[in-house]
């Protein structure tokens, strides 16, 4: 554990307390865990002290990683549930602890919020599967958006490829998904990260609450998904004012305007209908940067998996 070891090699003197918790279910193993190291100063580090606390917090996710396997836990958590749940616990009052505890859990955080925010990323999908597979598939009518119109650069305003099919079949297609993630995670909060329900603060109080749970949910989804298919939009209308057009059904490639508009709208959409509910909770405030920074990558995978299947043309 390198990040342990940086804890207590970089601390001023004062005594550390650090006590790796994985879970309630472990409370054994974590009691017998505990390890207080006490630096008179900075001159005399015990670095044997410092060796017996990293054995300790290595035997403690060995067996963490054993239990999970055995029992079928989220295999996902092996890795980080140490450095979030552990680390989180070390109490020091110092800015540089704190930050390497913060970095630590990063990586939990950013997958909890592209889980819970997945729905409205595949509203993209569901985009293309209203606004193109079907109506070609079925010889059904399509509503370009822009209406075949150009700007005044001459350009079109948006592009054939968005069009009112998609616009609302993506984002009903989130809502849908919405639903799914609701069921899957029901009432499971931050102690089952990255596995969080999004309706985790949700009551029949918060305005989307229709009726029940599943339509708040569905309106959820639908809402952070019309979100994204209008980011969408904003990064076809900057595509069409720089001259990059669509190559028939293909379209220009242009990595950050095809993902970055969408992934910030997400979460524009989010906290302007959703301030109170745990995707914009203020502990992911640094996962929704970190996961609108990695949304490129994210994107282009899931592009290259779609060219290599057969469901998109060209691999952006």
């Amino acid at each position: 554990m390198v990040i342990s070891a940086l804890l207590i090699v970089r601390l001023p003197p004062s005594t550390i307390e650090i006590n790796p918790v994985i879970d309630s279910s472990f409370s054994q193993i974590v009691s017998e865990s505990m390890v207080i190291v006490s630096l008179e100063s900075a001159n005399t580090i015990d670095e044997d002290k410092i060796a017996m606390t990293d054995v300790i917090i290595r035997v403690v996710c060995i067996t963490a990683a054993v239990r999970d396997i055995i029992l079928w836990r989220r295999i996902i958590s092996i890795k980080s549930s140490i450095l979030c749940e552990g680390l989180a616990r070390v109490h020091v009052p110092n800015l540089l602890a704190r930050i390497c505890m913060s970095i630590a859990g990063l990586p939990m955080d950013i997958a909890t919020v592209l889980l819970i925010a997945g729905p409205a990323y595949l509203a993209n999908t569901g985009a293309m599967l209203f606004g193109k597979w079907l109506p070609e598939k079925y010889n059904l009518p399509k509503f370009v958006i822009d209406g075949g119109k150009d700007w005044r650069d001459g350009n079109r305003i948006l592009g054939d490829g968005k069009s009112w099919n998609g616009l609302f079949g993506g984002a009903f297609l989130s809502g849908l998904l919405m639903m799914l993630t609701h069921f899957l995670f029901f009432e499971q909060g931050f102690e089952s990260k990255p596995f969080v329900d999004p309706l985790f603060f949700a009551n029949e109080s918060h305005w989307f609450w229709f009726g029940n749970e599943w339509s708040a949910a569905f309106t959820m989804g639908f809402i952070l998904g019309f979100g994204c298919l209008v980011g969408d939009s904003l990064g076809s209308f900057v595509k069409r004012r720089r001259g990059l057009r669509r190559e028939g059904e293909i379209s220009s490639k242009a990595p950050i305007l095809d993902t970055l508009p969408f992934a910030i709208m997400i979460f524009v959409f989010a906290f302007a209908f959703f301030p109170e509910q745990i995707i914009v909770d203020e502990n992911f405030n640094n996962s929704i940067i970190g996961l609108i920074i990695f949304t490129p990558i994210i994107h282009r995978s899931f592009n290259i998996f779609g060219h290599k299947v057969g469901l998109k043309d060209v691999p952006y």
